[in-house]
């Protein structure tokens, strides 16, 4: 094997590192103590942070994952890209433009990585890129690809995983992983909590379903560490001159045992200092997904005019009414991935972040997500 010595502090590139997951990313790298300490962190993304780090290893470059050129500037003197950058839909975008951010951008990356001689390649996917339509319960990473996806975006996610797989490469070494994630939350999270929060704001606030399907969720400084530890698996392996336990794979990431999403996020909306009225309020799941067919039809017929993203879509109705569970075994075997925080500090971090800022601190979900990272 042609071994490219790899630095102990090395350069990594974020796609998407402006969005959500980018934001714990960077503040994982920036911890004391981080597993992998960089010595540059250059951030690709369509808009600069919210809130810049001051750390003058952070670099940002603006740019979009379908353009080859910004992306090879941006590989330049890479050692390891983590990419979050994604199309995050519920179904009001052209499949064709979702795929091409999902899955072109993932290609665009991949090829621009190698050219560069980058060694590490951690794609952030989805458990979406498994689902079925159908309840999963207890699943694990042996789970095939379904034969036809419930819709554009879990389709894109499971194109983009075995694009990643297939470009593994001992030889050169570019050593590639696919991480899983479960429903993602902690602060400043503009999708499941921001959603919540506006409907407790102004009401009535509606939950989906009898209570009784469960799914699991992770939160995103776990996240982040998880994509540390496999990043840091491959370098030590690609610098040891062995063979990665976790290169060419797909791994689950959660941090929590199975629970209805709203009985989840009810608790973390109340820590957050709203208040939940009507208390109880569940919506059969086919009235809500009667609603999700008008919201979803509605959203296409004003594309012309104004891009809105529904609330209420089919997929979110039958996601979070089915049963979607799973472990992290095989994370925890191959890269040693484990929660770095427990769930009571991940609840007060994050119902910190939103009850300190207030109303003003539930974040617009970006109206054009095309790196929503």
């Amino acid at each position: 094997m042609n071994r490219r010595r790899v630095p102990l502090r090395p350069a990594l590139l974020i796609t998407g590192g402006s969005g959500f997951v980018g934001r714990a990313m960077i503040h994982e790298l920036l911890a004391d103590e981080p597993l992998l300490d960089a010595s540059l962190i250059r951030i690709f993304d369509l808009h600069e942070p919210a809130e810049p780090p001051a750390d003058t290893r952070v670099q940002f470059v603006r740019g979009d994952v379908r353009d080859p050129t910004a992306l090879a500037d941006a590989m330049t003197g890479i050692d390891a890209v983590f990419h979050l950058a994604s199309m995050v839909d519920w179904g009001t975008h052209k499949p064709s433009t979702v795929y091409d951010v999902n899955v072109g951008g993932v290609a665009k990356a991949l090829e621009a990585a190698r050219s560069a001689g980058v060694s590490v390649f951690v794609y952030t996917s989805s458990l979406d890129a498994v689902i079925t339509g159908r309840p999963l319960r207890d699943v694990d990473e042996s789970l095939p690809y379904p034969r036809v996806a419930p819709n554009a975006y879990c389709g894109s996610k499971a194109e983009a995983e075995k694009a990643v797989a297939a470009a593994d490469d001992a030889a050169r070494p570019f050593r590639t992983v696919n991480l899983r994630p479960a429903s993602v939350w902690g602060e400043a999270d503009p999708y499941h909590i921001s959603a919540l929060v506006n409907l407790a704001r102004k009401g009535p606030y509606v939950r989906i379903g009898d209570g009784s399907a469960v799914q699991q969720h992770i939160y995103a400084g776990n996240l982040a560490h998880g994509h540390l530890a496999a990043c840091r698996e491959m370098l030590e392996a690609v610098d040891e001159g062995r063979e990665p336990r976790c290169a060419g794979r797909s791994y689950f990431l959660t941090d929590a045992p199975p629970i209805n999403f709203f009985r989840f996020f009810d608790e973390v909306v109340r820590g957050s200092g709203f208040e939940i009225r009507p208390e109880n309020l569940w919506i059969p799941r086919p009235l809500m997904l009667g609603a999700g067919i008008v919201a979803e039809s509605l959203a296409w017929l004003l594309r012309p005019l104004v891009h809105w993203n529904p609330k209420v879509s089919r997929f979110a109705v039958n996601y979070t009414c089915s049963d979607f569970t799973f472990t992290s075994a095989a994370a925890r075997r191959d890269f040693g991935f484990a929660p770095k925080y427990d769930q009571q500090t991940a609840f007060a971090r994050t119902t910190s972040w939103f009850r300190d800022r207030g109303p003003a601190a539930v974040p617009p979900i970006p109206a054009e997500p095309l790196l929503a990272g």
